[in-house]
C-alpha cells in the first residue's frame, strides 16, 4: 500500500514571495502607491484567502474598465509562474518513488488564483491529487487520511504542522523554512521548538522511509 506525502504549494514549493513582489511592481506601475497596495493586500489576505482579482476589486474600487486594464497584465504574469518554482522543487518530485508514495498537492487558498499558479508551474503532472482548500487545513484533514495513517507532510505554515501532527500521531509533519518568507503574511504563527523544521525539500529525504516502514 502506497504512503501519503502531502506537499503546500506556497512558501514549500513555489516563491510566493517573488510574485508578490512582481504582482506589487505591477500595481506601482500603474499608479498605486507602496502603502495603499499593502494595506489593501493584508486585508484581501487576512482570511487566507488572497486573490489578486479581489486585491484588485479593492484598489481599483469597482472601477470596471481600469480593473480589466490591469487584468490584461496580471493574466500574463501568472503564465510566467513557472520561473517562481524553487530549483529544488522539480528535482524532489521528479525523484520521489510512485512505486511506494502517493503525491499530494495540498493548497489553501482562492481557488482560482491556486490552480491557475499550479497550471501554469510546471509541476501539475507530477501530483497524484490536487486538493485545494479553503479551510485551515488540520480542520479538514480527516477527509483525506485516518487517524492512524502513516504519512508525511511538508508545509510552511508552522500552525498548521503543529496542529497536524498533534492530531495524527503517526504522522511525520515537517516545517519548511526558506529564507524568503513573507513579512505581511498573518497566518504564520511560531510555534518554536514543538515542530520538526527543515531548510529544503532534500532534507525530507532523512524521514521517507520511516514512513514507508509505519513508523515515526
Amino acid at each position: 500500500m502506497k504512503r501519503k506525502i502531502f506537499l503546500d504549494f506556497d512558501g514549500t514549493l513555489f516563491d510566493t514571495s517573488a510574485l508578490k513582489k512582481e504582482m506589487f511592481a505591477l500595481y506601482k506601475s500603474v499608479g498605486f502607491g507602496a502603502e495603499e497596495i499593502t494595506k489593501h493586500y493584508r486585508l484581501e489576505a487576512k482570511d487566507g484567502l488572497f486573490s489578486p482579482y479581489g486585491l484588485l476589486d479593492r484598489l481599483t474600487r469597482g472601477d470596471s474598465k481600469e480593473k480589466s486594464r490591469i487584468c490584461k497584465s496580471l493574466a500574463a504574469l501568472l503564465l510566467t509562474s513557472d520561473k517562481y518554482v524553487y530549483p529544488d522543487t522539480i528535482p524532489y518530485l521528479s525523484v520521489l518513488d510512485r512505486e511506494k508514495f502517493e503525491i499530494n498537492l495540498m493548497t489553501l487558498g482562492d481557488i482560482r488564483f491556486q490552480s491557475t499558479k499550479v497550471e501554469h508551474s510546471g509541476m501539475k503532472k507530477y501530483f497524484d491529487n490536487l486538493y485545494y482548500v479553503d479551510k485551515a487545513k488540520w480542520e479538514i484533514f480527516d477527509q483525506y487520511a485516518s487517524f492512524d495513517e502513516p504519512f508525511m507532510f511538508i508545509d510552511d505554515r508552522e500552525d498548521t504542522v503543529y496542529n497536524i501532527e498533534a492530531r495524527f500521531p503517526k504522522s511525520i509533519c515537517l516545517c519548511i523554512k526558506r529564507t524568503d518568507e513573507d513579512k505581511d503574511d498573518l497566518h504564520h504563527h511560531p510555534i518554536s521548538g514543538k515542530i520538526k523544521v527543515i531548510k529544503n525539500l532534500n532534507e525530507s529525504f532523512t524521514y521517507l522511509d520511516h514512513i514507508n516502514a509505519g513508523t515515526t
